[in-house]
């Protein structure tokens, strides 16, 4: 999708176009990746957020985010 709108998940209007395709609240959705950057863009929207913990680009400012990190999917839970 983002290269069809000319957007990539380093912009904050992305998100906001996805959530409003979808007709969804930010509150309303949950957002795995492993990038601080592009995890603190869905969390300033009130984006829940889910950080992968990936060695190659884990960064420790993204639990300031969230406490949820995960390693993979395999034990993933329900997100409060």
């Amino acid at each position: 999708e983002s290269n069809r709108v000319h957007l990539s998940k380093a912009q904050p209007e992305i998100y906001q176009l996805t959530l409003n395709k979808l007709g969804l609240d930010a509150s309303e959705c949950v957002f795995f990746d492993d990038v601080y950057s592009s995890l603190k863009i869905a969390h300033d929207l009130g984006i829940h957020i889910v950080a992968m913990n990936d060695p190659l680009s884990y960064d420790p400012k993204v639990q300031t985010l969230t406490s949820h990190i995960i390693k993979d999917f395999t034990n993933i839970k329900e997100v409060d």
